[in-house]
């Protein structure tokens, strides 16, 4: 089995893990840069769920079907009214 170096700004040192996120060969010397990198990628992100996750649950599902409804309602009769004058 042969070993691999790491694939971090070419750095000639064995590597001695690999990154299952974005799948490169890493040495012992960059493990952590590359762990707090990848942290700072996902701090972002998690704040951005978070943010979604909120507006979700502010949302009120029977606001929107009560509008739906009366949207729906509202197409109904404007047909009926179409069917009425082309009868």
């Amino acid at each position: 089995m042969s070993q691999s170096t790491c694939t971090i700004n070419k750095c000639k040192r064995i590597s001695r893990a690999l990154c299952h996120c974005c799948n490169q060969d890493i040495c012992l010397l960059h493990l952590k840069e590359h762990y707090d990198k990848i942290i700072l990628q996902l701090n972002p992100l998690t704040d951005e769920i978070s943010t979604i996750d909120n507006r979700l649950i502010e949302i009120d599902i029977k606001e929107f079907i009560i509008e739906y409804c009366k949207q729906l309602e509202q197409w109904r009769n404007e047909c009926y009214k179409t069917i009425d004058y082309l009868f």
